[in-house]
């Protein structure tokens, strides 16, 4: 098997999602915490670019600033 480097052997699965950051040492507790925070954060990306990249909502927004600009 390949040598692992010291720095890959000390990385920790770390939990957020509360007031103070924790280390997760039980490795089945820190998968199912990546992929909640995954989905989370997947859901968030979906939602921003629903709202930023759609044409419509560009093109409304620039016709609001001009708008703004000739009053």
């Amino acid at each position: 098997s390949p040598m692992r480097s010291i720095s890959e052997n000390s990385l920790v699965a770390m939990d957020f999602s509360g007031q103070k950051s924790r280390v997760i040492e039980n490795p089945t507790e820190a998968l199912s915490v990546a992929v909640e925070e995954g989905l989370a954060w997947r859901k968030k990306g979906c939602l921003r670019l629903a709202t930023h990249g759609s044409p419509t909502a560009s093109s409304q927004s620039s016709a609001t600033n001009m708008a703004i600009h000739r009053s």
